[in-house]
């Protein structure tokens, strides 16, 4: 589910709420950002210039904000990468 969550307080489901900080690999392993949005209980990522992304991940910088994916018991998705191989060690890595 997307959610608001405001300090320690449970965090309030709002459908309206957009997900943010997942981004696709193509071919080559550059990152892009992508669109995310659930469907039931899956979440669809896609980037319209990516017809065949490699990879996908979610909230991979230093200090993510506005992180809003949660599961039903309110707890947050945790970052991920499905190919951790395509990860490199950035020291400009995004601080948002």
């Amino acid at each position: 589910m997307t959610a608001i969550k405001d300090g320690l307080a449970e965090p309030k489901e709002d459908r309206a709420v957009a997900l943010a900080h997942f981004e696709l690999a193509d071919q080559e392993g550059n990152w892009h950002p992508a669109d995310a949005t659930i469907r039931g209980a899956t979440v669809i990522v896609r980037n319209e210039r990516l017809p065949r992304p490699a990879a996908v991940r979610y909230a991979y910088a230093i200090n993510p904000q506005q992180c809003r994916l949660y599961n039903r018991d309110g707890l947050p998705a945790a970052p991920f990468c499905s190919h951790p191989e395509l990860l490199k060690f950035e020291p400009d890595l995004p601080r948002e």
